[in-house]
C-alpha cells in the first residue's frame, strides 16, 4: 500500500512538472509572437505613425529596443553622473 502511495505521488509530481514545462514553453511562444507582431507593426509602411511610436517607446522602456542591445558600459545607466549644469539656462 505504501509503495502504491509513493508511486501515485511520484506520478503526480511528474505530471505537474510536465504541465509546468508546457506552460513555460507556451509563455515563450506568446512572447515570441508578441515580438514578431511588434516588428511587423514597426516595419509595415501602412501602419499609423502613432502606433509605431507607441511600440518603439514601449520597447525602449522595457529594454528591448535594438539601440539598447550593445551598451559599452551597462553599469553607467544605474547611476547617471550629474554635471551640475542646467541646460535650460541657455534658453
Amino acid at each position: 500500500f505504501e509503495l502504491q502511495c509513493q508511486l501515485h505521488t511520484l506520478k503526480q509530481r511528474v505530471a505537474e512538472y510536465v504541465v509546468e514545462e508546457a506552460l513555460k514553453e507556451q509563455e515563450k511562444q506568446f512572447e515570441q509572437d508578441e515580438l514578431d507582431e511588434r516588428a511587423n507593426l514597426v516595419f509595415d509602411p501602412d501602419s499609423h505613425f502613432s502606433n509605431k511610436f507607441e511600440a518603439v517607446i514601449e520597447d525602449m522602456l522595457a529594454g528591448r529596443h535594438p539601440s539598447q542591445s550593445s551598451i559599452p558600459n551597462p553599469d553607467s545607466l544605474n547611476k547617471p553622473t550629474d554635471n551640475e549644469e542646467n541646460a535650460t539656462d541657455d534658453y
